[in-house]
């Protein structure tokens, strides 16, 4: 028995006790007349219109002690109130919150446990003195359900109500109707109705507003789904999700500010806005064949392809339609790492998927006519990358489902409807197997002829690892430190010195007509280089060794490139000894991240490594591309060489160690 209980019995036997030992009593029966006339007063101490404390509970004084010292401070426009379900913003509701509410100043008095009773105890002992809100959001009442009928607990809703107008006359007040539980529709549930609508009564429309959001939660047969309350009582993120949407018209006009719209969860980017295609464009064939065009050639082709993705894909009711002819839908930009939230519907014997960086896919399709479910690697062969998923998770057709993909390298996990269905596994390269999945490219939803739907896009890059930590840094002095005077110190050049500038703290270079190596001053036999580097798609740049007063003749470039062209020869990718020595492994070249170099000339041995990869190993004198490499030169930083899109390459960090 809990202690609320113990100390409702204490109180009763305790009264009933000193009833029977009342010596001046004059018998029995004066005795329980006198039983008859405390008893009731025990009892409604209890109920659900009289405050109750749980001090006697050490995590609720706490916690009520913390929300007084936060109301103490001020600065509160806007408060929840409630139990369990309300302070659960503080968990799996912390990110809807901190896009909805934190922003507003709010405040979660919300008390796992409690009941209309001690919410009422706590507004009267500090949880709004001293406050004047904007708007209170109440919802409470469902601990009640066990002991108390539904006029009770409506009694209690109402008696807030009516505290919160007495303590806080210019406090707008929002009453939601208690949420449904249980799996199914219940007896419960209708008590719990029918209490809402006896504490609906109070809404005036001026200060008062009441909401019901019940059916929000719902399926279309009543039940409450496990995706959005575990229990069937406690909320998961898209519960609260689903509550900070439902609410959000009525409380931003309570609060007197317009209304967010529905958006993506913090740290992601909405891909689709639910009312055009901005941010898409139409498919130009595979990566393959996209990557032997001219720039001028893949121009021609998207024009094309724009206009066939116009004419099957539209924004229809908040959702991209799409009308089972014509291609795929791409997005206009690239990912590399990444994590991808997707609401997705397809129709009956429907065929679909959402490719990763231009490669197939994951797998989306009717679970009547393919019952091992969506979410599957569909196109993986080898038996070490499972192509099934885990389970099915699929909803029935009709309904939507939810996505969250998840690509980090060459893996991928996938959760549809929060169910695990694919575990960190490798997405093969469709299109060459003899190689890795490229490092990035763009997210595509499938056309396979069959009518679909996709809502709720977003997207969050992950950030790589770059800016390797190769050892100690004993011995290194920097060339390149972050300031001009640094540049002007260390670097010099043939060409255009304009073509090189400090920004920001890095060195950087935009293209500028006649620039082209940058080069130290000092020459360097044996040394150690390590430096950092970024460019942008299309990015073409490179490092020279043992270079000549141009900065390059008589040695090597080591070369720098973004994937443009995902077949471009190992000879030519990043960490080669450009057109003299390929890569024995290739690299991550992904544009716009810093990428780290560590490049060692010593006694005719150059070793090279790209991030964490080592490129090059060999000795120059066994190496007949080497044969006629200077043993000393000049270290040098190569002009943007980019032929489309932005120009530029930027550089950071750049230290050198002599080796004596």
């Amino acid at each position: 028995m809990n202690k609320e209980r113990c100390g409702k019995h204490e109180r009763f036997f305790g009264t009933l006790c000193r009833a029977l030992t009342m010596r001046r009593m004059a018998g029995c029966a004066a005795a329980l007349l006198c039983l008859a006339m405390v008893l009731p007063a025990v009892w409604a101490a209890e109920s659900t219109t009289m405050p109750v404390s749980k001090m006697g509970e050490e995590w609720w004084a706490k916690r009520h002690q913390e929300v007084n010292a936060r109301v103490q401070k001020g600065n509160v426009d806007l408060i929840f109130i409630g139990d369990s379900i309300t302070q659960g913003w503080e968990g799996d509701g912390k990110e809807v919150w901190d896009r909805y509410y934190a922003p507003r100043n709010a405040v979660d008095l919300g008390f796992s446990g409690d009941r209309t009773q001690h919410v009422l105890w706590r507004l009267d002992n500090g949880n709004i003195d001293g406050i004047s809100p904007k708007a209170a959001v109440l919802m409470i009442g469902t601990n009640n359900f066990e002991e108390n009928s539904a006029e009770e607990i409506g009694a209690g809703i109402a008696a807030i109500i009516e505290e919160l107008r007495a303590k806080l006359p210019n406090t707008k007040v929002l009453v939601l109707a208690v949420f449904p539980r249980g799996e199914k529709p219940s007896e419960v549930r209708d008590k719990l109705t029918k209490a809402s609508s006896i504490a609906a009564a109070k809404a005036d429309g001026a200060m008062v507003h009441f909401l019901d959001i019940g059916p929000r939660f719902l399926e279309a047969d009543g039940a409450i789904s496990k995706e959005i309350m575990p229990d069937f009582l406690h909320l998961t993120r898209k519960g609260y999700t689903i509550w900070a949407e439902a609410v959000e018209p009525k409380l931003a006009e309570l609060l007197g500010e317009p209304a967010l719209p529905a958006g993506p969860p913090p740290g992601f980017v909405a891909l689709f806005d639910g009312k055009d295609l901005t941010g898409w464009k139409g498919l130009v064939e595979d990566p393959e064949k996209r990557a032997k065009m001219t720039p001028e050639e893949l121009a021609k082709a998207q024009e094309k392809a724009d206009q066939r993705m116009r004419e099957h894909w539209k924004a229809e009711d908040g959702a991209l339609a799409f009308d089972g002819k014509g291609d795929s839908l791409c997005t206009a930009k690239d990912y590399g790492d990444f994590e991808l939230l997707v609401d997705w519907k397809i129709g009956a014997a429907g065929d679909s998927g959402i490719y990763l960086r231009g490669s197939p896919q994951v797998q989306i399709w009717d679970p009547a006519k393919y019952p091992e479910g969506s979410g599957g690697l569909y196109n993986n062969e080898k038996e070490e990358n499972p192509k099934k998923p885990l389970k099915c998770a699929d909803k029935p057709i009709g309904e939507w489902n939810t996505f969250r993909i998840r690509m980090v390298g060459e893996r991928v996990t996938v959760h549809l409807n929060d169910a695990l269905v694919v575990n960190n596994v490798v997405l093969e390269n469709y299109w060459d197997r003899s190689k890795p999945i490229y490092p990035v490219g763009q997210i595509e939803l499938q056309n396979h002829s069959a009518p679909l739907w996709f809502r709720n896009v977003f997207v969050r890059e992950l950030p790589r690892v770059g800016a390797v930590q190769y050892g100690s840094e004993e011995g290194f002095a920097p060339l390149f430190d972050g300031s001009a005077e640094s540049l002007a110190a260390n670097w010099t050049t043939a060409g255009n010195r304009d073509a090189w500038k400090v920004e920001d703290g890095l060195l950087r270079t935009d293209g500028v007509e006649g620039g082209d190596w940058l080069r130290t001053k000092q020459e360097y036999a044996d040394f150690v280089l390590r430096m950092e580097w970024m460019v942008p798609e299309y990015g073409n740049s490179g490092v020279g060794i043992h270079g000549g007063q141009d900065g390059i003749s008589g040695g090597c470039e080591v070369q720098i490139l973004a994937p443009w062209d995902p077949y471009r020869p190992d000879l030519n990718c990043t960490g080669s000894l450009y057109g003299l020595v390929p890569v024995q492994l290739r690299p991550d070249e992904t544009p716009r991240i810093w990428h780290s170099f560590e490049i060692t000339c010593a006694g005719g041995r150059i070793t090279i490594f790209s991030d964490d990869v080592k490129c090059i190993d060999v000795n120059a004198a066994e190496t007949p591309s080497l044969k006629d490499l200077a043993k000393k030169g000049y270290v040098s930083l190569q002009s943007c060489h980019t032929h489309a899109g932005e120009k530029w390459v930027k550089f950071r960090n750049i230290r050198v160690k002599e080796l004596r």
